[in-house]
């Protein structure tokens, strides 16, 4: 991808030609370049259609061969090679056939029924029935057992079953007298055909133990858009930890039913922070900063005014996610020297500290997986990849859920993100060894824990954005590996000439996904 004004990264001796219809992925070609902006680092270029082809055509490629290098794991006589083969089928696009793979594993006796069950819905219409018939009959059987543990193995087993009996065996489950089964039965409904799921949240959302309550509410996003008002409606009355739950799925309103919504809310946080109660008005601080902002401000007025230092303090954090970033992390002017030296710190990367003046290829060091840092192009004395692209030799697998997140511009949107915090891919290969080569933009700037050991500058910010990063990658499912405060970079914009601009908001960037995996393992 283009990186200033010294043309598109080439790095693959073969390289990808411009995508076709027969090639790429029209679905993720479409969706970056409907996002293209918001993968586009501060002070490039603009990002063209040859950038987006040459990173869908190589994805592409990955995605054909996905069915083959499952296949061969599956093959295998070592059940952690089989098993490795499983937490790959996720990835496979739906276009693809896995009816073979699904027949497979449920006939494995290493495997079986329970490994099957998640792809199940995904084989052909023949063989689909044929094990939705036979895990209907067990699932029967599991939920009449007296033991516990046998019928909530049977509640796992419900997305394996007829789509149209899923939700009357979800509906048994949540009246279980057990807890486990319960819980299981909570976790099974965004298995649940769409038009169930709102009665089946609100069944949860009843439940006598208050954690399967907040796990429901946590599903109402699950629910069909046209029911979601109706459940947060439902959450608005319940203790203030399922109150809080609820407003996070406000968003995903429409905007008159935010409105609708709010409108019943904001008395109670008003109510909530007149509360004698100290716990009481510190859960209605807690949601001071969720409010629509023309509101916020008088709530902030009246929360300073309790009597309880502890909602002060959370009220004095909204105050400052109100005023902003200026007002908690700018520069003051007479911070002169300050400047200089953070904009020399800014336009570091730790990746070619100690290297050569030049060279071509040179391994980096570091724990883990391998990393070749780049600089000069054969055949081409005038170009550098130096700070512009390096190639990560990951796992598959922790690739695949890096290529999750990355794609994931919607989400990142929802979460008020307008860039994507992920480490920027290029393109990407198989290689001989099993795994992938992947090139990458470099993301110019430290890493927030070298940034913080030379300034407090942006403190908050920091703060807050690796914590919403976090936040996201759970949604996502996705667990990073190691996120600490070396593979987080704090990126500062630049203008078009390239300078550093303190003016902007910075960016805080997530490298290094060689140890991401899928939350459920």
């Amino acid at each position: 991808m283009p990186e200033g004004e010294r043309g598109p990264i080439e790095v693959f001796d073969n390289e990808v030609q411009p995508s076709t219809p027969e090639t790429a992925d029209a679905k993720r070609r479409t969706a970056f370049l409907a996002n293209k902006e918001m993968y586009r680092l501060s002070g490039s270029a603009e990002l063209v259609e040859q950038d987006f082809d040459r990173y869908s055509t190589s994805n592409a490629e990955v995605d054909a061969a996905l069915p083959d290098i499952i296949e061969k794991c599956l093959r295998s006589s070592d059940l952690h090679e089989k098993l490795s083969g499983i937490k790959l089928l996720p990835f496979i696009p739906e276009t693809i056939d896995i009816t073979s793979l699904v027949q497979e594993i449920f006939d494995d006796p290493m495997l079986g029924a329970s490994q099957a069950v998640p792809f199940i819905p995904r084989a052909n219409q023949e063989v689909r029935d044929k094990l939705e018939g036979i895990m209907f009959w067990r699932v029967d059987e599991r939920l009449r057992h007296r033991d516990y543990s046998v019928r909530q193995e049977g509640v796992k087993f419900i997305p394996a079953v007829p789509s149209n009996e899923r939700g009357p065996f979800i509906v048994k489950a949540l009246q279980d007298t057990d807890f486990d089964v319960r819980n299981a039965g909570v976790e099974a409904i965004p298995s649940a055909p769409l038009e169930d799921r709102a009665s089946l949240i609100e069944k949860a959302m009843n439940d006598p133990v208050q954690e399967l309550q907040l796990r429901a509410v946590k599903l109402i996003s699950d629910a069909k858009p046209s029911d979601r008002l109706h459940l947060i409606e439902l959450a608005l009355p319940g203790k203030w930890v399922i109150r809080e739950a609820a407003v996070k799925c406000i968003r995903d309103l429409a905007p008159d039913e935010q409105v609708a919504v709010w409108g019943r809310l904001i008395p109670m946080i008003e109510d909530g922070l007149r509360s004698k109660n100290a716990a009481t008005a510190r859960f209605a601080a807690d949601l001071i900063p969720e409010v629509p902002i023309e509101e916020r401000q008088r709530l902030i007025k009246s929360a300073m005014e309790h009597e309880d230092l502890g909602v002060r303090a959370t009220v004095e954090e909204s105050k400052r996610k109100q005023v902003g970033f200026a007002a908690a992390d700018m520069l003051s002017d007479e911070d002169e020297a300050q400047i200089e030296r953070l904009k020399e710190l800014a336009s570091t990367t730790p990746l070619y500290q100690g290297q050569p003046e030049q060279f071509f290829r040179r391994p980096f060091e570091k724990t883990g997986t391998e990393t070749t840092l780049l600089d000069r192009v054969l055949g081409q004395e005038d170009v550098s990849l130096r700070n512009r692209a390096i190639i990560r030799h990951i796992d598959l697998e922790a690739y695949l859920n890096w290529r999750r997140v990355y794609e994931a511009a919607g989400v990142w949107k929802k979460h008020g993100f307008d860039y994507v915090p992920i480490e920027p891919i290029v393109k990407v290969r198989l290689n001989k060894s099993g795994g992938v080569d992947v090139v990458t933009r470099v993301v110019q700037g430290p890493a927030i824990a070298t940034w913080a050991r030379g300034s407090k500058l942006y403190n908050h910010l920091i703060t807050e954005q690796t914590k919403k990063i976090d936040d996201v990658l759970d949604e996502l499912g996705v667990a990073h590996g190691h996120t600490h405060g070396g593979n987080y970079l704090i990126h500062l914009q630049r203008d078009t000439e390239g300078n550093v601009d303190f003016e902007q908001i910075p960016r805080i960037y997530l490298i290094d996904f060689d140890q991401a995996v899928s939350e459920s393992e």
